[in-house]
């Protein structure tokens, strides 16, 4: 009987003996994972945290690359517009001589047949002006004027659109808040920009190379610098009177008749004089302006300056 009890006692202490391993064994492996699991989330934060930063450090590459883009395109609009206006001018020349043309060669015909006109006049000059109708649709159709302009028309159309688009895109890559929880959003973002936008602006581009050769590139990019001159005139004689609209302008108002008008356009007399006379004020205003704020901002550096020195002098003989 005491062997049996030795026996049990034993064995149920090798029970306990395992048992405790196999709890240490659960803990260790427990731990193990636990610790494996935050590596893996550390690690992965440090990846998100990562990616945030070179994505943001993308959104302002892309809101640069995207305004440089649409500046590049609104040139090639404004150069492309100028051929099309170029276009457009001899297209209504032409059908307006033609329009022209047609009501003379009517006219003299119908006078030729109420009176004897001299055969020069009633017969010839109708023939002259008939082959110059001829002549002149002929060389239009030649040059396919009427498919240039559509093809023009088409592609400033297109011009419009994708720097609109691109704008819109702009404004929503740069104010998206990049954070853990929208990085796929941003990434269709970004997709979407480049596999639609960008790839439909290349296709207007390589469709604006396609229209004008470099000559005529040439030619009208110095046309475009003229207009772009005036175009920043205007706009800063339109900051000089915002700026200073309060300021007196009743000498420079002019009330003229329509014979004064008249007069002063039928004599080339200088067109918007008053209007030009009004915008040297402002800008004779503006300079005095400045300099007045520039001599007061001397002024006060000398005397901080002066305040400076008279402190080490006190210091000093202190």
């Amino acid at each position: 009987m005491e062997n049996n009890k030795l026996e049990n006692e034993k064995n149920s202490d090798m029970i306990s003996l395992d048992i405790s391993k196999t709890i240490d064994y659960e803990n260790v492996k427990q731990q193990i994972e636990l610790s494996e699991y935050n590596e893996e989330k550390e690690s992965s934060l440090t990846e998100i945290q990562t990616k945030i930063q070179n994505y943001k450090k993308d959104q302002q590459y892309r809101c640069k690359q995207i305004k440089k883009s649409v500046d590049i395109a609104s040139k090639n609009k404004a150069i492309l517009s100028l051929k099309y206006d170029n276009v457009s001018f001899k297209i209504n020349c032409i059908q307006i001589s033609v329009i022209v043309v047609s009501a003379l060669i009517t006219f003299i015909e119908t006078l030729n047949a109420l009176y004897e006109l001299h055969i020069f006049v009633g017969s010839v000059m109708p023939i002259l002006f008939a082959t110059y109708i001829a002549i002149v649709l002929s060389i239009m159709r030649f040059f396919k004027m009427d498919d240039t302009k559509e093809t023009l028309g088409k592609t400033l159309e297109n011009f419009s659109y994708i720097i609109n688009k691109s704008r819109k895109s702009k404004h929503r890559i740069k104010n998206f808040d990049i954070n853990e929880n929208n990085l796929d959003l941003w990434q269709d973002l970004i997709s979407n920009y480049e596999n639609e936008i960008y790839e439909y602006m290349c296709n207007v581009r390589e469709s604006f190379e396609n229209i004008l050769q470099y000559t005529e590139r040439v030619y009208y990019s110095r046309r475009l610098l003229n207009h772009y001159v005036k175009n920043a005139f205007a706009h800063k004689n339109i900051d000089y009177v915002d700026q200073l609209w309060m300021e007196p302008h009743r000498e420079y108002e002019e009330n003229l008749s329509s014979c004064d008008k008249f007069s002063r356009w039928f004599c080339c007399d200088k067109k918007n004089k008053i209007v030009y006379d009004y915008l040297n004020h402002l800008e004779e205003v503006i300079i005095e302006k400045e300099g007045k704020e520039y001599k007061d901002e001397y002024k006060n550096e000398l005397e901080h300056e002066d305040k400076k020195t008279n402190n080490r002098t006190a210091l000093t003989s202190v």
